[in-house]
């Protein structure tokens, strides 16, 4: 009875690295998001955040008029990119840590200025020696055009050798209005736990990979496509490890060798196509790279692996997207964000569309020459 069952075919090796990996992936993801790495404290650092007491606790750097309270909602406001405003406060933090949540409601209009950072609506905290030197800066949000009232947030770590801080909100070189109802700054503490997790988890990323591969490489072989596709895979996995300051320093400067049509042109369609997604100026180009790298990914995988049923493939691809952005829980400087991994998933699902012609002429050019000519069914 047994002996006529037919026989399951046992799961393949490539599949069951792709289970591995997903699990792999929800158990870091569950981790990060059930026990978050820092506790933010609950006392305000800054005075007056709410506007209560109109700007009472804040300095105004440049024109006074430009720079205006009324009802608890402060509104920075050029009417040409000639000028620039700021509004700040300093905090002295030789007793406090180097992490910091610093978040806003606000609202830009019609925010025109040019493709630096500083030239736009902006709301950064900057570390200072003692000497009063700028050692380094973290920006919340750098942005043009026009958004409505939202809250925008962001973990800063500074420079430990920080004498104090600022806050401060700024409209440089553009024209349109930056509006605040509240901008709040307190104090993050590193979970004593998080270390140890966090070691122990890179541990078993770095483990399991090289498990994989190695039983891959055993298994399959290394053919070009499957070098092919490790080149484009490393690379997009690397950027996980770059810094912010060194990914913005690119995105500039990429933003500005394109044509200026270009890059307006990649701009606008980006910020309608994910309205609110992108929060930093030059940001563009880290979305569309996120995009790029996984429709490459896509692309050589349907047309270089004809033989490869599609739908494990696309499994394997989006398995591949996740685990990206949830190594970046185990990073210091970057946040994983689920909009991310939809943009990655629009690159392999681009780059499928794209392959699958590609992929039927190679299966059919295969079938060709595999079947037998009309002298050899003769003989």
């Amino acid at each position: 009875m047994d002996s006529n069952r037919p026989k399951q075919a046992p799961i393949s090796p490539a599949a069951l690295s792709v289970i591995i990996v997903a699990l792999l992936t929800i158990a870091t993801a569950s981790v990060y998001l059930a026990y978050p790495r820092f506790h933010i404290d609950d006392k305000e650092l800054l005075t007056n955040p709410r506007f209560e007491q109109g700007l009472s606790g804040w300095v105004i750097d440049g024109q006074t008029r430009h720079i205006t309270e009324h009802d608890g909602t402060v509104a920075i406001t050029h009417e040409s990119q000639r000028y620039n405003s700021r509004l700040s406060q300093d905090i002295c933090s030789q007793a406090l840590p180097k992490t910091f949540w610093l978040e806003s409601e606000l609202k830009v209009t019609n925010i025109v200025g040019g493709n630096s950072p500083w030239q736009q609506a902006g709301l950064l905290l900057i570390a200072y020696d003692a000497e009063g030197n700028r050692i380094g800066s973290q920006d919340v949000i750098s942005i043009d055009g026009s958004r409505d009232w939202s809250r925008y947030g962001a973990m800063i770590t500074l420079s430990a050798m920080h004498d104090h801080i600022a806050v401060r909100a700024r409209l440089l070189e553009a024209s349109g209005q930056l509006a605040l109802r509240e901008i709040s700054l307190r104090a993050a503490y590193k979970q004593r736990w998080s270390d140890p997790i966090r070691y122990t988890l890179i541990s078993a990323w770095a483990l399991t990979a090289v498990v994989l591969v190695t039983w891959l490489l055993r298994t399959y072989g290394l053919s070009r496509p499957i070098a092919l596709l490790g080149v484009v895979a490393t690379f997009a996995l690397a950027g996980i490890l770059v810094s912010k300051s060194l990914i913005s320093s690119l995105d500039a400067s990429i933003m500005h060798a394109l044509p200026a049509d270009l890059s307006h042109l990649l701009s606008s369609t980006l910020h309608a196509a994910l309205p609110n997604y992108i929060n930093h100026a030059n940001q563009e180009i880290s979305k569309l790279g996120h995009w790029l790298a996984f429709f490459l990914l896509s692309f050589i995988a349907v047309s270089l692996l004809p033989k490869a049923r599609l739908l494990p493939l696309m499994a394997a691809l989006v398995t591949l997207a996740c685990a990206s952005e949830t190594l970046q829980f185990l990073t210091d400087e970057r946040s994983p964000h689920i909009i991310d991994v939809f943009v990655d998933c629009v690159g392999i699902v681009c780059g499928m569309l794209l392959a699958l012609p590609l992929r039927w002429a190679i299966t059919r050019n295969q079938k060709r020459s595999d079947k037998p000519s009309t002298a050899d069914t003769q003989v």
